[in-house]
């Protein structure tokens, strides 16, 4: 499944296309825009097809695996959030979100996702960042009169990890102000280890 072919112009999807088909010649290939709802149908279609599986086993080279996932700063975060008055909690998940972003672009730092999720008694709010430039996302809504939130943030950034956690910590208390008590619960940055598989199968069974 290629994903995000809506950034994508007619001559780079051909050509991406034309690569994978080259280099996985037996491998059904679908495209999809999950945010504009183009090609969901016709992926969930295919995967909701009875067949048999197991047929096929994929040749993982885990050096180049590994190297990937450690160019990436990971975070994993959360915070209880306290109002002292009323609080427009999309603004300020908006704000945070293009807080961090900046800071982290100003040193150059690739951003492959940040992620927010807050949640109140009686509603929620989804943010997504998936680029440096690109639009931030923002889904749900939280009644304004609720004064209580929990905030979970999750990133992948091309940047050391200690960096990130700075970034996200400074950023939330100074998007949080004098409006919102916050207490950080978990702070998790790192640099993900190589991946040891306990079992890999060699033959077809």
């Amino acid at each position: 499944m290629l994903n995000k072919v809506d950034l994508l112009s007619a001559a780079e999807l051909a050509d991406l296309q034309a690569s994978l088909a080259e280099r996985f010649p037996d491998t059904p290939l679908l495209t999809m825009s999950a945010a504009a709802g183009d090609g969901v149908d016709a992926w969930l279609d295919h995967v909701g097809q009875s067949r048999s599986a197991g047929g096929k086993i994929a040749e993982v080279d885990y050096d180049t695996y590994a190297a990937g996932e450690a160019a990436l700063g990971w975070m994993n975060a959360s915070a209880r959030l306290r109002a002292s008055g009323e609080i427009d909690w999309n603004a300020f998940a908006g704000r945070l979100l293009e807080a961090i972003r900046r800071e982290l672009r100003a040193r150059a730092a690739q951003i492959a996702h940040l992620k927010l999720y807050l949640t109140v008694s009686n509603g929620h709010l989804v943010g997504n960042v998936t680029s440096n430039d690109g639009p931030c996302s923002l889904r749900g809504n939280i009644d304004d009169a609720q004064r209580e939130a929990v905030l979970l943030l999750n990133a992948r950034v091309h940047v050391q990890p200690d960096v990130l956690r700075d970034i996200a910590e400074k950023a939330l208390q100074a998007t949080a102000g004098a409006q919102l008590e916050t207490t950080i619960t978990t702070m998790r940055s790192f640099f993900p280890g190589r991946p040891q598989p306990t079992y890999r199968y060699e033959a077809v069974v």
